[in-house]
């Protein structure tokens, strides 16, 4: 059973366009590119569906990121959230899985059957990595995928008296994949779907972002608080792909 098969994409949802946005070692916000050694799904306690990726790059470079692509169960399990205004847009988990199963293989997420297969993963009981079956996107698996990655600085988090998570005042560094690009010639889904004779936003995203941290901490070490720049990789309104697929 594909439990991503409910994931479509439709007109009424608006997707995302190219714009530039002010376990392993973070690696510098830059553009890598990584073949795809696993990808594969998980669910949160709240119910949120999720996707594991484990990349390798050809310089042995690794990169780990797991994607929610719904929200939790309480919200129905859906791949967009409303704004304030009444307009849907996907969640970023969702765009950027979609987008490495559509510039991989030229398919949406819900499109793919996933696999169940057994690897090892940790276990927190065990106290170590222990045979686990999973299901995985074994299609992708295997592939060359280009990402956008930035380094970021966001708030520890702890739990207060009432069991909610707020900042403790302490920061870390992780990664965040802000957008996806298509290996072989460094095209974005937004220039494939206008049918643009060349990739331009790459470059664009490249000099706006490589080599720079972002700061998404609300509360600094000093306790003051931290301004944050905008957020990755904004959705609005684009052209609706045409009945056949352009990315196969």
């Amino acid at each position: 059973m594909n439990v991503f098969a409910n994931l479509t994409t439709d007109n009424s949802i608006e997707e995302e366009v190219d714009v530039v946005s002010s376990g392993f070692k973070p690696l510098e916000s830059g553009v890598y590119t990584f073949e795809v050694k696993q990808a594969y799904l998980g669910e949160s306690a709240g119910g949120a569906l999720s996707v594991t990726l484990d990349c390798e790059a050809a310089d042995g470079t690794k990169f780990k990121k797991t994607e929610y692509v719904t929200s939790g169960k309480a919200k129905g399990q859906k791949n967009y959230y409303e704004t304030q205004d009444g307009k849907k847009r996907y969640l970023p988990g969702f765009t950027n899985v979609n987008n490495i199963c559509l510039l991989t293989v030229g398919k949406e997420l819900g499109q793919i059957e996933p696999e169940e297969k057994v690897i090892n993963l940790y276990d927190r009981d065990a106290g170590k990595e222990v045979p686990t079956k999973v299901m995985m996107l074994t299609d992708v698996m295997g592939n060359e995928i280009t990402l956008g990655i930035i380094k970021q600085i966001v708030d520890k988090n702890v739990k207060d008296g009432n069991g909610q998570y707020v900042p403790s005042g302490e920061t870390r560094e992780e990664n965040e994949i802000d957008k996806v690009f298509r290996a072989r010639d460094g095209m974005t889904v937004t220039e494939i779907k206008a049918q643009a004779e060349e990739a331009v936003f790459i470059n664009t995203w490249k000099e706006a972002n490589e080599g720079k941290t972002r700061n998404k901490a609300k509360v600094a070490q000093n306790g003051s608080v931290a301004g944050a720049p905008a957020q990755a990789g904004g959705n609005s309104a684009a052209a609706p792909a045409p009945a056949k697929s352009l990315f196969a």
